[in-house]
């Protein structure tokens, strides 16, 4: 089941009414849920699986940080999903509307979601007296907390090297991001930026810091706070540094790749460990012809330099015809010392191999 949220139409009144998720009769819901799509700071969100709506979240957005405060309405139905529902509105919020920290207060009837909350990283920030009035009086409530750079549904990894660092991004079932920056460079995407701050990664001005006194080294503890797949990078991409391992079984998203980037990059990861190959000698391996590999030289050099996990599809393994490196994103130093690291290793054998 593929759980979504969305923003609330007008038109969503009636069944969300219906199934007492907004209360009040049609008329008032309509004129409530117009209100709220004039609002700068309290929105709707439904969590749907197509046209069935399995809940409404109500989020109040702070106007002095990226903060967030949610709370979550569910059909009998979404309660049986409420771990989905709840996944797939955080991924809306920290993902894609750059939210930091999000609260949720739980009392009486929505108790049951504290384990779940727990499951995802949140942590009980505060017990609230008297928070809630009830027909009986008033009922205390906790207050939970999440903060974006402990999000474990979704997050980034830092590897070091000698000239800089891999931050890798993804999910429990696949990488879909892997970029090599320079000690030094300034991070500018905002979650990636929020979790180098979180882990002191970086100076005031956002600028990667050297790995000093082995500041990225992380605890083999560490590995349930990290999504599955990005913890397997992050040890598979930090043997291969130690040259204990020349490839790599990670699952990557190639969703958006169009049939010729994906056999260009299947390609590529036939060059093995510590050799190299032309951009011609790629052509030439997915054509049918001579004549075809010819106009295709320049379309693969277009689809190495689109490759979207370097290393892990190792396009810096692709030189000139001549031998001269050329076409590298991360510049051409770090090509140079991926295939000095390589080629090193590929003389002196690596020891212990992990190819799996």
């Amino acid at each position: 089941m593929a759980i979504k949220v969305r923003r609330v139409h007008i038109h969503d009144a009636k069944a969300l009414v219906r199934q007492g998720l907004l209360s009040g009769n049609i008329t008032s819901a309509e004129e409530d849920l117009r209100r709220k799509a004039d609002s700068d700071d309290i929105r709707y969100r439904i969590a749907c699986d197509g046209d069935k709506i399995l809940g409404l979240a109500r989020v109040r957005y702070s106007s002095f940080a990226r903060n967030a405060d949610i709370s979550l309405s569910l059909t009998e139905e979404g309660k049986d999903l409420s771990s989905d529902i709840l996944k797939a509105l955080l991924d809306r919020c920290f993902i894609k509307e750059n939210i930091h920290k999000i609260s949720m207060i739980l009392y009486g009837d929505n108790l049951y979601l504290e384990n779940i909350l727990s499951e995802e990283g949140f942590i009980q920030e505060a017990v609230l007296k008297d928070e809630i009035q009830t027909p009986n009086g008033y009922e205390d409530a906790g207050l939970f907390c999440l903060l974006r750079p402990d999000y474990r549904g979704y997050n980034y990894c830092f590897v070091p090297f000698a000239l800089g660092v891999v931050i890798v991004g993804g999910d429990d079932e696949k990488v879909d991001l892997v970029k090599l920056l320079h000690y030094g460079d300034t991070i500018e995407d905002p979650f990636i930026r929020d979790v180098a701050v979180h882990s002191g990664f970086v100076d005031e001005d956002f600028r990667i810091l050297k790995n000093t006194d082995d500041l990225y080294k992380t605890d083999p503890g560490s590995s349930g706070l990290y999504p599955k797949e990005v913890w397997k990078a992050y040890c598979q991409l930090t043997e291969y540094f130690e040259k204990t391992r020349s490839s790599f079984t990670v699952n990557l998203d190639l969703e958006d790749a169009t049939p010729f980037q994906k056999s260009v990059w299947e390609a590529l990861t036939h060059i093995s460990y510590g050799n190299m190959r032309s951009y011609e000698d790629i052509a030439r391996d997915i054509s049918s012809s001579p004549s075809q590999a010819r106009h295709l030289t320049r379309a693969v050099g277009a689809a190495c330099s689109d490759n979207p996990y370097p290393i892990i599809i190792p396009c810096h393994r692709v030189i000139g015809k001549d031998g001269t490196l050329v076409g590298y994103a991360a510049g051409l130093d770090i090509k140079d010392f991926l295939l000095t690291h390589e080629t090193f290793s590929y003389i002196i054998p690596l020891t212990g191999d992990k190819n799996n």
